[in-house]
């Protein structure tokens, strides 16, 4: 995945008098795995992870801002290479038995270039209770540990979960627990009333540094071979790279995001709308960074809403449209401007057009134009954003 990301929320994304806002970002990610059967018990599943995270642009371990401003090196992202191994136990599924489970343990290093190394070590086991063919349980326990050179959580982990599906239409998948000395969660929930309506709504709260909040984007990507665009596993919405209102940075820190879409079919048009709020917060001092940079550019709350149309010209061709409004408040002691260093309320209004064409069932391509306002209490962080955009996937 190669795109070009706003590394900072409270930043212009193309500026370059701000080398902190933007970066050429590409993540890649090698997972290969071998299952064996071990007779009656289960199946054993060893997997290993190489997976890497290029910042290519001034933005990469830079201490401060090309303005003169007050952006500390926390805004930056170092590139990293993640190496680990998992080994995981899991019941059969071809037992077809009411209770399933599986155990897992683990681990991973992130060297990164410019901040201190990653490692991430874990183990679990979790049983799950089918209740009916509609509903389950689950209880996960184990324990983890995160040590990112300069903060170290580790501790027991025990989360709940369950599923509930009792229609074709409507799913739910939730869990939520405690994690790396944090609470952690995670509910999905879809809602199909008719071919052509879609509704969801998705929650995260989880703990880590940008390096893994990136791997974790690619992780939740998956191939939608009856509409030919990648759309995320949880939700099946289609997939954007746009980490919109977070903060990536060398620092640990510990990320709420809520999400809410509907979209609706009419005649071949698509209509949607969505909001969404972030809430990021620097996890102990937050200074990670080999400079020892302060955390508080990371602490901010986002809150956006949304909405798209997309039009087909053909079975190839289509063309979208795209509003936003966000508001970007910046917790006390918070790095909000670019220059003032000072907390604060920042409103952002965007518009993107796109026109996509499907080139190929492996290959296709788009033209864009975006503009971007930026609201401030100083004019000193106001900008006006004009950008075309060209872009072209490949599946392999």
């Amino acid at each position: 995945m190669v795109s070009e990301l706003n590394l900072n929320a409270a930043t212009p994304t193309f500026d370059t008098t701000n080398d902190t806002g933007s970066a050429l970002v590409q993540s890649y990610q090698l997972s290969p795995y071998a299952v064996s059967r071990l007779k009656d018990i289960g199946y054993l599943e060893a997997r290993s992870v190489l997976a890497g995270s290029l910042i290519s642009g001034s933005g990469n371990g830079s201490a401060t801002g090309g303005s003169g401003g007050s952006n500390q090196d926390n805004t930056s992202l170092s590139d990293s290479l993640t190496t680990g191994a998992q080994l995981k136990l899991f019941s059969s599924p071809e037992q077809r038995s009411r209770l399933e489970w599986e155990s897992q343990a683990g681990g991973a290093r992130t060297t990164r270039f410019g901040a201190g190394d990653v490692t991430l070590l874990g183990a679990s086991v979790k049983p799950e209770y089918a209740i009916s063919h509609w509903l389950s349980m689950s209880v996960t326990g184990g324990w983890g540990l995160l040590d990112d050179g300069g903060e170290t959580l580790q501790g027991p982990e025990v989360l709940i979960g369950g599923r509930y599906e009792p229609s074709p239409q409507f799913r739910m998948r939730a869990s939520a627990g405690w994690r790396l000395e944090n609470p952690e969660a995670e509910v999905s929930i879809g809602y199909s009333p008719t071919p052509t309506t879609s509704l969801s709504a998705r929650y995260r709260d989880f703990v880590g540094v940008g390096q893994t909040t990136l791997l974790r984007t690619v992780s939740d990507l998956s191939f939608d071979t009856e509409t030919h665009r990648f759309v995320d596993r949880g939700s099946s919405l289609p997939f954007s790279a746009d980490l919109t209102g977070i903060t990536l940075s060398n620092d640990l820190t510990r990320t709420r995001r809520g999400d809410l879409d509907a979209a609706r079919g009419i005649g071949g048009e698509i209509v949607g709308i969505g909001a969404f709020m972030v809430k990021q917060e620097a996890v102990g001092n937050g200074s990670s960074s080999e400079s020892g940079g302060s955390s508080s550019a990371t602490n901010q709350t986002s809150v956006g809403v949304g909405g798209q149309w997309t039009h087909p010209i053909d079975r190839a061709t289509s063309l979208s449209t795209a509003i936003s409004f966000a508001v970007i408040e910046q917790d006390e002691d918070g790095n909000a401007g670019q220059s003032s260093g000072n907390s604060g309320t920042l409103h952002d209004v965007g518009l993107l057009m796109i026109a996509s064409h499907q080139l190929t069932d492996e290959v296709s391509a788009f033209v864009g134009y975006r503009f971007r306002r930026r609201l401030a209490q100083s004019s000193q962080d106001e900008f006006t954003e004009n950008a075309v955009l060209l872009g072209l996937t490949r599946r392999f």
